[in-house]
């Protein structure tokens, strides 16, 4: 980090700039709730969330830890929160709602639909593997994600997920495959 050394702060968090982490680490931390939520709104409301609660327990940040990776937790964390919210509106629906009610709600509130941005960059090779990443499930996505997109180490990872360093590196693994298996389809 650039000017800001967390060994060096050990007996001092108090006095540390919380500015300091937020302009080390805004970009990083952006470029994963985007690639969670798959989407911009969700992104920000994600982004601004995890600030808020790295923010309100900055006092609990233990200085001998690595920064990002707490801050990462904590946003993982957050998604997962939201992600079950999320899913019991879904169960709602489903169970007090009509078939044509559902389907509309289905269409006009829980769309995730690529914005016309991606659908222009979509014969991108990049925006192909993006598209295909979207749709692994979340055991597998996220730890791809952190590990290509975010560029952590499987100890943070493992950190972050609270699973054992060898479930990160064979979840990359199957992930990785799936991911093969996609984009030789698409040929």
């Amino acid at each position: 980090m650039e000017g800001v050394h967390l060994n060096s702060i050990k007996s001092n968090i108090s006095n540390v700039n919380f500015e300091d982490f937020f302009c080390t680490n805004k970009d990083s931390l952006y470029k994963l709730c985007y690639n969670l939520c798959k989407n911009t709104p969700d992104c920000d409301d994600l982004f601004q969330e995890t600030w808020l609660k790295t923010y309100r327990n900055f006092s609990s940040f233990k200085p001998d830890s690595n920064f990002r990776s707490w801050l990462f937790s904590i946003c993982y964390n957050t998604y997962k929160d939201k992600y079950r919210k999320d899913k019991r509106w879904i169960n709602i629906i489903n169970d007090f709602l009509s078939s044509e009610d559902k389907e509309w709600v289905m269409d006009n509130i829980c769309d995730k639909d690529m914005t016309p941005e991606e659908k222009v960059c979509l014969n991108d090779e990049k925006a192909i593997l993006k598209e295909h990443l979207s749709h692994l499930k979340d055991k597998y996505r996220v730890p791809v994600i952190m590990f290509y997109f975010n560029n952590l180490q499987y100890k943070e990872i493992s950190q972050i997920l609270s699973i054992p360093v060898g479930t990160v590196k064979s979840r990359i693994n199957k992930g990785k495959k799936l991911l093969k298996e996609k984009m030789e389809g698409c040929e």
